[in-house]
């Protein structure tokens, strides 16, 4: 027994097609796709593995594309993923973590947002919760910077290598990192 009408049917159909035509007029209206360039995997795995220490690092594709901060920070002011409800074990902090990463490579073609599981952790070391979160690398007029966001409230803040990351007074620590 089907439960999808044919009248049902051509409404979605009408949906996905008016939802890549609002993705291609984003991703104009942004200009995401000014100053792309391409990295390959294992160069932005070596760096998180020997620059920033990260104990593990898995990639899906052998090639991201990355943007300037710049034009991630517009997309962030723009993105509504902050506007979520938050549902403990239902839509938490890793759905919010993967969600923006599969968005922006949907919608804005930059398959670089990396999703981090670690945890937080007060100031004087105590752990608070484990936690999901983003790793941006982006484009730097000296070569890569990477930026840790919070998709849940639109926090970030830029990483440098031997740097705590610190938003809000708190600390986010990162145990595995995967970019796909």
């Amino acid at each position: 027994m089907s439960y999808i009408t044919p009248r049902t049917s051509r409404i979605l159909n009408m949906y996905e097609r008016f939802e890549e035509s609002a993705h291609k007029f984003k991703r104009k209206l942004l200009k995401t796709e000014i100053g792309v360039k391409k990295y390959n995997a294992s160069t932005l795995e070596q760096e998180l593995f020997n620059d920033f220490k990260l104990p593990s690092v898995s990639t899906s594709d052998k090639t991201y594309w990355l943007q300037s901060w710049e034009v991630w920070d517009h997309i962030i002011q723009h993105d509504w993923i902050d506007r979520k409800e938050y549902i403990s074990e239902l839509f938490d902090c890793d759905n919010f973590a993967f969600w923006f990463a599969s968005r922006m490579a949907g919608i804005y073609h930059l398959n670089s947002c990396f999703v981090c599981y670690g945890g937080t952790y007060n100031l004087d070391g105590t752990k608070r919760s484990g936690h999901a979160f983003n790793l941006i690398p982006t484009l730097g007029e000296d070569g890569l910077e990477w930026y840790v966001y919070e998709p849940i409230t639109d926090w970030y803040v830029k990483w440098t290598p031997g740097e705590k990351i610190i938003m809000h007074n708190i600390e986010y620590r990162i145990t595995w990192a995967i970019g796909f």
